[in-house]
């Protein structure tokens, strides 16, 4: 049986192989030029997006610094003045804040002294000033006065203060 598994073998391995002379007419396999296929476009990933279900907000405005007078000085010496003089300053101030800053009121601490307010709004970055006026008739000695400025948006009023020594008058 083994005698008869190897000539079966023999033959078709004949069978299978060709003769030199075929394999010589045969023409020669073409190269076959290799393709490259795109790749399909890959998708970018989406953005998780979380539902907030707690209810409506409401948009934030963007913090804005308060409007404020920011002073040069906040207190003036007239020195020695004579008793019946109107003596005048004038407060200089620029609005530090990013609003406008309106000034609603400018209250002398008596009635000898007044104060004028600008009555337009001032505008960020923008100067201005407030007038003072001191009457020193029926006056003498050592005096301090002061005007409260209030503005809108403040609780509590800014102080300019006013020092002078009112000297009698001569009498002829």
């Amino acid at each position: 049986m083994r005698i008869f598994t190897v000539i079966i073998s023999f033959f078709f391995l004949l069978s299978c192989s060709s003769s030199p002379e075929v394999v010589a007419d045969q023409p020669a396999p073409e190269p076959v030029e290799k393709e490259e296929v795109a790749a399909p476009p890959v998708a970018e990933p989406k953005p998780v997006v979380a539902i907030d279900s707690s209810g409506p907000k409401r948009a934030k405005k963007p913090s804005l610094r308060p409007a404020f007078p920011q002073f040069d000085s906040l207190a003036h010496d007239f020195g020695e003045v004579i008793q019946d003089s109107v003596l005048r300053h004038r407060f200089h101030f620029e609005n530090t804040g990013e609003r406008p800053l309106e000034i609603e009121s400018v209250q002398g601490s008596c009635g000898c002294i007044q104060g004028s307010q600008p009555f337009l709004p001032i505008g960020p970055g923008e100067k201005s000033y407030i007038d003072l006026r001191f009457d020193s008739r029926g006056r003498q000695g050592a005096e301090y006065k002061y005007l409260l400025v209030n503005w809108k948006g403040n609780e509590e009023p800014l102080k300019l203060e006013v020092r002078a020594k009112v000297l009698l008058k001569e009498k002829k």
